[in-house]
């Protein structure tokens, strides 16, 4: 299999051309050759534009919109709609045939490896973006919605077949309620959350609770490299042999830069990381501050707006599009061996699906409150996290009430940011591995954490964490 990704047709096939050509001539060494009436192109894009034909091995190559290998039809919206049909999609992962276990399909700003999806493959949740099939997120919702509902795999064209346990799960959506709700687009939290969550005997319970969850570690990290200074405007990141950064081949991200470029400057300065920088209060215009330093007057939330400062802020899966660091469109190549070098044709499968990945090494996130909008957003998503490929988060927590507000922190208020960090540990799987506990914050922010709970009161904590997917 050979793919190409690309926003127009013209410049993908001679590419994938190339590349056939380089096959074709690298099997000739080896004796061997390929067969042109077995191999398929299929191209996946959004648009209706027909893409030039593809010549191989003296022939032309038919675009298929379905193709079927080892038991499984692949077809061109990524819709699966063929294959279902046909009954052989199977909800356990273990009875997948052979070819979903090995391929892995684009979505969402990344690739899903279809046995992970098992009974929650949401068939019909697709849309279009940038020219690649990608999952509904609702960070493009200004609606951010959190909600425990279960995922239920959409209504197939089979209507023949009902699943027991699509039965289940549809009566479970059915009866679910939110558990946080109404939602202004411009607020750090919510204005309802119901009993579920909010489960606590008392304010100082919730305190507790809070603090215990932000300070304890879940992962021990051997070794903690500090880029920037030593005090307010540095973070340390793991260095363990699966985080470490590989010096110029790392990229980060960092959010809220106000003066201090510190951490930004020693990351290229020291492991020459590609660095996207983001802060729009500072009133600076998009620029490159060093080589490898992107500076993007931009701001994460939970969605995309504009608010009351006319600052542009958007959400995390929203910035991702905007760098480009997710798919835009997919042309995928069928090869077909002859069947004495099937074999040879799985070998490459893994180094294909590698290609689409585009890994963040780590994620600086220093943002004034405005965490809990970004957090609420990613918590809530359907589909595959858009924090899935980030290797490592330095995320610094603040009170979601401000003194102007004159308004202290309720209970009510403690349940939300609670749900919030624990789903981003459980449901995102960061796990937590350093914390540094302040009250620098206090100037501007009512008390997060008193100091009856934690001998000093506290109004922010920085937290650092892994994403459990790379242990």
């Amino acid at each position: 299999m050979l793919y190409r990704t690309g926003k127009h047709p013209a410049l993908i096939c001679p590419a994938i051309e190339e590349d056939l050509r380089i096959a074709a001539k690298w099997a000739d060494i080896w004796g061997m050759r390929f067969n042109a009436s077995k191999t398929v192109a299929m191209y996946i894009s959004r648009t209706t534009a027909t893409p030039p034909p593809i010549t191989f091995a003296g022939a032309t190559l038919e675009y298929s919109h379905e193709h079927r290998h080892l038991g499984f039809i692949l077809d061109s919206a990524l819709s699966f709609h063929a294959h279902v049909t046909h009954k052989q999609l199977c909800f356990c992962h273990h009875q997948l045939p052979l070819f979903v276990k090995l391929i892995f399909v684009p979505v969402h700003g990344g690739i899903i490896p279809l046995h992970q999806c098992g009974p929650v493959l949401d068939i019909n949740t697709v849309s279009t973006v940038n020219g690649v099939k990608e999952e509904t997120d609702s960070s493009t919702s200004h609606q951010r919605t959190i909600s425990n509902e279960a995922q239920v795999p959409a209504k197939e064209e089979d209507d023949d077949y009902q699943s027991p346990l699509r039965t289940t799960l549809n009566e479970a959506q059915a009866s679910a309620k939110p558990v946080i709700s109404d939602c202004p687009i411009e607020n750090f939290l919510c204005n309802n959350v119901s009993d579920e969550i909010n489960d606590f005997t008392s304010i100082e319970d919730a305190q507790r609770v809070f603090h215990k969850l932000v300070t304890t570690k879940e992962y021990k990290c051997g070794k903690h490299v500090l880029y920037g200074h030593q005090r307010d405007g540095g973070y340390p990141l793991c260095d363990d042999k699966t985080f470490a950064l590989k010096k110029n081949d790392c990229l980060v991200y960092s959010f809220g830069i106000r003066d201090d470029w510190s951490f930004d400057d020693a990351l290229y300065e020291k492991m020459g990381c590609e660095v996207h920088s983001f802060d729009p209060s500072i009133g600076k215009e998009d620029h490159m501050h060093k080589p490898k330093v992107h500076f993007h007057n931009l701001g994460l939330w939970g969605s995309r707006f504009v608010n009351a400062e006319n600052w542009t802020l958007d959400s995390f899966g929203g910035i991702l599009k905007k760098l480009g660091h997710e798919e835009a469109s997919v042309l995928c190549i069928i090869a077909g061996f002859l069947l004495e070098y099937r074999a040879l044709l799985m070998k490459f499968i893994p180094f294909c699906t590698t290609q689409l990945l585009r890994v963040i090494d780590a994620v600086k996130i220093d943002i004034e409150s405005s965490e809990w909008p970004f957090l609420q957003d990613v918590i809530s998503a359907s589909g595959p996290s858009v924090l899935r490929n980030v290797k490592q988060m330095a995320l610094e927590i603040h009170t979601p009430r401000w003194n102007r507000e004159k308004r202290e922190m309720s209970q009510e208020d403690y349940a939300q940011i609670i749900h919030h960090f624990k789903e981003f540990s459980q449901k995102l799987g960061f796990r937590n591995f350093l914390y540094r506990a302040n009250n620098g914050c206090c100037g501007r922010m009512t008390t997060l954490t008193p100091a009856k709970i934690a001998k000093r009161k506290l109004c922010c904590y920085e937290t650092y964490h892994v994403n459990s997917r790379f242990l």
